[in-house]
């Protein structure tokens, strides 16, 4: 079934694109949340301007992004938790904490996706952070330390 998405929705499309998804799952999420509606030539006319429109403003977001990427490049971030007598922290490093630091300390937006970690820092210690979006990949020096 073809649908028109009215917000981005994850593992299907980003907003007004037009998707062709099961008819079930159409009928019984998509459509009664206001995620989508059905693709009509009507609506499709009525949302490929809107959709151009939005496409620049993610275009210009996205070269932002990566001009603010750029400028990270091997820039460290310094963070202070409390660890024990063998380095290990009380509470892990998340994305969510890793990225409120960068903000913090650079006064960049970095979105909690952009991040590559695997799972939580729990050491104290130097670590090389990749952040990325579409193709473009750049490292960050974090550095955790004990507090004192």
């Amino acid at each position: 079934m073809k649908i028109i998405l009215l917000q981005d929705v994850a593992k299907v499309g980003r907003k007004y694109d037009v998707a062709d998804v099961a008819a079930g799952f159409a009928r019984n999420f998509l459509l009664p949340k206001n995620l989508a509606e059905f693709a009509t030539e009507k609506s499709v006319k009525k949302y490929t301007q809107e959709k151009s429109a939005i496409d620049i403003e993610r275009k210009i977001q996205k070269d932002l992004f990566v001009k603010n990427l750029n400028s990270l490049e091997n820039t460290k971030i310094t963070i202070k938790e409390k660890a024990n007598e063998q380095e290990h922290l009380f509470a892990g490093l998340y994305k969510k904490e890793i990225a409120s630091k960068i903000k913090e300390q650079t006064k960049l937006d970095i979105p909690i996706e952009s991040i590559d970690l695997k799972k939580p820092i729990k050491k104290l210690g130097e670590y090389k952070i990749k952040i990325s979006t579409e193709g473009e990949t750049r490292t960050l020096n974090l550095v955790v330390e004990k507090e004192k």
